[in-house]
């Protein structure tokens, strides 16, 4: 079994079920050695940015009033489903690489070490270097929708609720999907 931190769209569990069938809810977390991000578009850049966190110390790309931590929520995966979601984030086609990461852990949840490791996954830049891509406001809902779901802290929930989408909705999205 293995640990899964997720904080962009995959944050919404009905989404992921759809990927991965075996996932088991775990707790939410939070890191504080990384930022959200939008660096990088579907394969139709029409579609907007998609989610990835950057190490602070790299000085990645700011987005207003950005906070200090990336909330996000714990999921324990099968094999398969880790092998479905490398799938789905387009690890054969470089969009994304996973690695761990160390994330924190609410006290409350003492089945959880409060800091433990997790996987999870960073989006390659394109074009590189990296610049900000606003997301769609579909995409971005997809992510609130789950922060909600997990009642993630309600100051990053407004703070994910102000980020500037695209000024134009795309058409509905029939393509491979990234993320």
């Amino acid at each position: 079994m293995h640990t899964y931190f997720a904080y962009g769209s995959n944050i919404c569990p009905d989404r992921l079920k759809r990927r991965c069938p075996d996932i088991k809810p775990l707790a939410p977390a939070f890191t504080t050695d990384y930022q959200l991000t939008f660096p990088r578009t579907y394969d139709d850049p029409q579609y907007g940015g998609v989610a990835s966190i950057e190490p602070i110390t790299d000085k990645p790309i700011s987005l207003p009033n950005q906070p200090l931590q990336v909330h996000g929520y714990l999921y324990q995966l099968s094999d398969n489903d880790l092998h479905r979601l490398d799938q789905y984030e387009g690890l054969a086609f470089n969009a994304y690489v996973r690695s761990t990461i160390s994330v924190h852990v609410p006290p409350h949840f003492s089945n959880i070490s409060s800091i433990t490791t997790a996987w999870t996954y960073f989006a390659i830049p394109r074009p590189a270097p990296a610049v900000h891509h606003p997301p769609s406001k579909h995409y971005l809902n997809t992510i609130i929708r789950g922060a909600t779901t997990h009642n993630l802290p309600e100051n990053y929930i407004n703070w994910l609720k102000s980020i500037q989408t695209l000024k134009i909705e795309p058409p509905p999205f029939h393509g491979r999907e990234i993320i």
